[in-house]
């Protein structure tokens, strides 16, 4: 069982990225048409699901070599046969392990997504990680409102300055992520973006990330990443981003360990 105790105060210099990682190995991925009412990133393709899933299996494996390589840990959990989930690869939407021991679920817009949150991943980030659960603050009753907040595919989050930055959308609603910031300690900054035909973004970190010495807003400020960052580790996944709309930060759930 998850402790339910109260958050404990923080009281050593904050992580701004973690050296760990949850990945979920994908067992039935494949083209969401229910996600891809709010996720213009998404493409049906053309083959059959069985050749997608196969694809995307290695695409992830060559993606958690990638990251080992470099010294990250990552715990593979492995996703359940029934029932069926294709997203399931990407578990930052739906659970986040922070520095003082909370893990937080989310509500999903999805009703198809909603079975990813599974107790056993959780179990198996914590034991494999030495992650120390001490409060779980569950936010998927709003599910049962209509408000829906996706992880940190909704919030790119500064750690360090406790700031979490969010795009409004169907995904991301302003009442959750009061509700987020009050529980976390952080301070709120909200706006609004859409693509090029006026659609909403869907997910804040499609457009913005915040790592330990370089802040990326929009594809403008690529070029200055290699000041400002040891290497850049580029691993295609193209399977998984143009039938799941997602890419490589979706399917990473950072665990920040306590030291």
């Amino acid at each position: 069982m998850l402790p339910n105790a109260a958050r404990p105060a923080q009281t050593r210099t904050r992580q701004q990225c973690a050296d760990a990682v949850l990945m979920v190995r994908p067992r039935a991925f494949g083209y969401n048409p229910e996600t891809a009412l709010t996720n213009t990133f998404q493409r049906p393709r053309e083959h059959a699901d069985g050749d997608a899933a196969a694809l995307a299996g290695q695409e992830w494996a060559q993606l958690a070599r990638a990251l080992e390589s470099e010294g990250i840990t990552v715990c593979s959990a492995e996703d359940s046969a029934l029932p069926v989930k294709p997203d399931a690869v990407f578990p930052n939407n739906w659970v986040s392990f922070h520095e003082d021991g909370t893990v937080v679920l989310y509500p999903l817009q999805s009703a198809s997504r909603r079975f990813e949150r599974r107790t056993e991943v959780i179990e198996a980030a914590a034991s494999e990680l030495g992650f120390k659960v001490s409060h779980l603050l569950d936010l998927s009753w709003f599910e049962g409102e209509g408000k829906y907040l996706e992880g940190t595919g909704s919030l790119v989050l500064d750690n360090v300055a406790r700031v979490a930055y969010a795009c409004l959308s169907p995904r991301t609603h302003p009442e959750v992520l009061r509700e987020w910031t009050q529980a976390l300690g952080y301070e709120a900054v909200t706006f609004r973006a859409a693509d090029r035909t006026g659609v909403p973004l869907y997910h804040t970190n499609v457009l913005m990330c915040i790592g330990a010495r370089a802040v990326i807003v929009g594809a403008e400020t690529i070029a200055r990443l290699s000041g400002c960052t040891d290497a850049v580790l580029a691993v295609p996944v193209p399977t998984i981003e143009k039938l799941g709309g997602g890419s490589v930060r979706c399917m990473l759930a950072e665990v920040f360990r306590s030291a």
